[in-house]
């Protein structure tokens, strides 16, 4: 029996792919979001945001948002736009210097209750909150959720997350987002 192509990404566990025309509307929903949510004055939540200009034609396209929080004062998001998914990432920390097997450990028990976001490596041996949606499920509740979360989950657990993995140097910021002195 052969399958037909409409079914092979369903067989193979991908999310279908959207028609190229799907992808404006898709950019469009993003931008226009993040022009209602912005709020450069705010002093929790998204302040800035902008495109990557510097990617290559066929690379897929890039968004930075930078959040403002009380723990750190601000996060970096990035939201990329492939072919079938939105795949989010903002690095966390930077990569332990002391007692990483606990903080390992600390970040998979939590990765355990997650929706739609987990703590990982990446470059560097930094600690990311990476996720992604499927452009089909997209639209500006998820978007919301998206932020929410990683903004969540960064005010949440960054205190404790270094104060593992910076035990002797990581002093805990006090002072509503300002650097401590």
């Amino acid at each position: 029996m052969r399958a037909h192509s409409s079914n092979v990404a369903e067989m193979s566990g991908e999310p279908p792919l959207l028609p190229k025309a799907t992808h404006p509307r898709i950019v469009g929903l993003i931008e226009s979001w993040l022009e209602a949510t912005v709020d450069e004055r705010a002093t929790y939540g998204l302040v800035a945001w902008g495109k990557d200009e510097t990617r290559e034609i066929g690379e897929p396209l890039r968004y930075f948002l930078r959040l403002r929080g009380e723990e750190r004062a601000f996060i970096t998001c990035w939201l990329t736009l492939d072919q079938r998914t939105l795949r989010y990432e903002t690095q966390f920390m930077p990569a332990p210097v002391e007692n990483q097997e606990e903080l390992y450990r600390y970040l998979l028990s939590l990765n355990a209750s997650l929706y739609a976001l987990s703590f990982s490596i990446g470059s560097e041996e930094a600690i990311y909150l990476t996720g992604r949606i499927p452009l089909i499920s997209l639209n500006e509740d998820e978007l919301d959720r998206v932020l929410g979360g990683t903004l969540r989950l960064v005010e949440d657990h960054f205190p404790t997350a270094m104060a593992i993995g910076y035990a002797s140097q990581y002093r805990r910021n006090v002072s509503g987002g300002q650097p401590l002195r």
